[in-house]
């Protein structure tokens, strides 16, 4: 296991470090893992973290220090103030193996995908490549780019059947041939979901940017399913930009979300959103010369969320300290402890092949109960799973224990 370095307790938070060593004593302690199981039975047993996940503790308990400041001091808190910003930046840099001026903060996915999409300097009749069924965030800002004469050219959906064998229908992926064969001397953009939200398919970053990159194309990739669970390396992969948001694997705030951008692809992008935020002289109000910020401030516009940045900070740290690597390696665990015990006669779940598998198993259900119907029967058991497009989505995480995806797949098991 990653454990901490000798400085981590030194410049964590008190909170953080209750939270860090219950996880440490749940995966070794088997009687702190009854206890906890004991003192938490009212507790729902949280697989849902695709979805919208509970917050983690730490990030909690940033956000409300935030609020409190405020509420008790108004203007005069910036007196003793530590701006949350710098930490959320440090944060995101080392969870993704880059430096703090290429990361910015963002409201959600959307934003930043539209202040790139917008920004970016398309001609007519230039072309983006993605997939016929990506989520709303990765589809529309491109869509609107339509309007201004680029083409959107879409990867038909490959079934898991038709990737894997077998009978599954309905949302699946892609395979890098498919991919290939839209690309064009046209080509600017392949913007693509790293981690599709209704079957769980991953697609190889790294094998994609090698080929972005050797065809001089920015890779401009949605992480909202994967950043936090997966490691993922943006300068060692070739991406030119990655958009996440915090509230899923991250365990942050709804309404915050962080985005990377290369030094090339920002030299790129035109400037769609101004503000006092956004000029090197900052704070002097009435000086009007334009002299933007040219990293990833550049994105950061005006006066950003405090409470967002500093719960968000928190999550990161929290990765950070487990380690990403090990982050993924658990989920694996978990699933694997799952799937050996879901009756894969009632449930035929949605495998991929190593490269393609994410922190996501979805499920069919085989059985008198449709997804949504198994969803509402294990919310009423204290379990919480994500019914999507027809699957029932199980999505472990670090902070879960294996027994409780066992009692996962026992609920399931006796709903048929």
């Amino acid at each position: 296991m990653c454990r901490p370095g000798k400085h981590f307790f030194a410049q964590t938070s008190v909170a953080f470090i209750r939270e860090y060593s219950i996880i440490m004593q749940k995966e070794h302690n088997p009687g702190m893992t009854a206890m906890l199981a004991r003192e938490n039975r009212n507790m729902p047993i949280f697989l849902n973290h695709c979805g919208v996940s509970k917050m983690l503790p730490a990030s909690a308990d940033a956000a409300r220090a935030q609020i409190d400041l405020q509420a008790q001091k108004g203007s005069l808190m910036f007196q003793d103030w530590v701006e949350p910003l710098n930490d959320f930046k440090a944060g995101g840099a080392m969870l993704l193996g880059t430096t703090p001026d290429n990361v910015s903060y963002v409201k959600n996915t959307s934003e930043g995908l539209s202040l790139l999409a917008a920004g970016y300097p398309l001609q007519p009749g230039d072309e983006i490549v993605s997939y016929d069924l990506e989520y709303p965030a990765n589809h529309y800002p491109w869509k609107v780019q339509e309007g201004r004469g680029a083409k959107l050219v879409l990867i038909q959906n490959r079934t898991h059947a038709e990737l894997c064998g077998g009978l599954i229908e309905g949302p699946g992926g892609f395979r890098f041939e498919d991919v290939e064969s839209k690309v064009t001397s046209k080509t600017k953009i392949i913007a693509l979901s790293h981690v599709q939200f209704t079957s769980g398919f991953a697609f190889d970053l790294k094998r994609m940017g090698e080929f972005c990159k050797s065809r001089n194309i920015d890779l401009i990739v949605d992480c909202a399913q994967s950043l936090g669970s997966l490691e993922i390396y943006p300068e060692q992969m070739n991406i030119a930009a990655i958009a996440a948001s915090g509230w899923k694997w991250l365990m942050g705030p709804v309404g915050t979300g962080v985005m990377y951008t290369s030094p090339a692809l920002r030299e790129k992008i035109k400037i769609i959103f101004a503000g006092a935020d956004l000029m090197v002289q900052g704070a002097d109000y009435l000086n009007h010369t334009w002299n933007p910020h040219t990293d990833a401030r550049k994105f950061e516009y005006s006066t950003h969320d405090f409470v967002g940045t500093s719960a968000l900070a928190a999550s990161f740290k929290s990765a950070n300290a487990f380690g990403i690597k090990r982050i993924q390696e658990r989920g694996r665990e978990l699933q694997a402890k799952f799937l050996s015990r879901i009756d894969q006669e009632k449930y035929k779940p949605l495998l991929f092949s190593s490269e393609n598998r994410s922190g996501i198993i979805s499920l069919v259900p085989a059985g008198r109960l449709n997804a949504e119907e198994v969803g509402k029967q294990m919310a009423v058991q204290g379990i919480v799973v994500a019914p999507r497009a027809g699957f029932v989505r199980i999505a472990p995480h670090y902070t879960n224990t294996d027994a409780e995806v066992i009692s996962a797949a026992d609920a399931l098991n006796e709903l048929s």
